[in-house]
């Protein structure tokens, strides 16, 4: 399996804040060129700005997630700034919504189309040509602690969804030489990672993943080498 190189193109949703702006600022500095992608221009210049300060190179890539649509034009929008796409992180996630009880359609709608429907036609439009290059990798966020909240089912189903999607793209597009992992980022839970359709390895851990932790297991599981 061939990894990505040190100056990789990584696209980064979610990069403007929380866990996305430390992987985002992370990858720049062990070499990556960051693209990184959200709906907020005046956040992302913000963050590329900071990647340049720190002797790094990114661009913001304007989106908004919502829809297949939109999933597809973001591929296509941030190959054409990079030129190429080696390295695909998703940060991205809704925010929990409320109980059962209480959550209405369009909320339910929302959150799996951000959480779930995006992601699965981004990789859709991504990963066929890294595998015909041979090369590449999609890491994707799996958990947080604020998934063990009262009312955060809808979430949690949805970060489940996505860790099944993790496991099948990697047992898929594993064999074609591209790299699939995911972070978990709580207490209970644990770093794993896995390329092909092999059992993961795993680090389990008593505590919530730190920033630091998280964008070291990012950048293992992308193939980029710690700074």
């Amino acid at each position: 399996m061939t990894s990505p190189s040190p100056d990789s193109v990584a696209l980064v949703t979610g990069g403007t804040r929380g866990i996305g702006k430390a992987v985002a600022m992370g990858l720049a500095s062990r070499g990556a060129h960051v693209l990184v992608a959200d709906s907020d221009r005046t956040a992302g210049r913000r963050v590329v700005d900071e990647i340049q300060v720190e002797g790094g190179t990114a661009q913001h890539v304007p989106c908004d997630l919502v829809d297949a649509n939109s999933a597809r034009a973001l591929a296509h929008d941030a190959v054409q700034l990079g030129g190429t796409l080696d390295i695909l992180v998703s940060t991205t996630c809704a925010t929990p919504s409320g109980s059962a009880g209480e959550t209405p359609e369009d909320v339910y709608d929302r959150l799996f189309g951000i959480d779930v429907r995006c992601l699965y036609f981004l990789v859709g439009a991504l990963a066929p040509t890294m595998a015909r290059v041979g090369r590449g990798a999609i890491v994707n966020t799996l958990c947080t602690e604020v998934g063990h909240l009262p009312g955060a089912a809808l979430y949690r189903s949805a970060r489940a969804a996505v860790e099944q999607l993790t496991t099948s793209w990697a047992s898929e597009y594993g064999p074609h030489g591209i790299r699939v992992g995911g972070v978990c980022l709580e207490s209970r839970a644990r770093i794993a990672g896995r390329s092909t359709a092999e059992p993961a390895d795993c680090e389990l851990i008593r505590r919530v993943v730190t920033e630091d932790e998280a964008v070291s297991a990012v950048a293992v599981l992308a193939g980029i080498p710690a700074a």
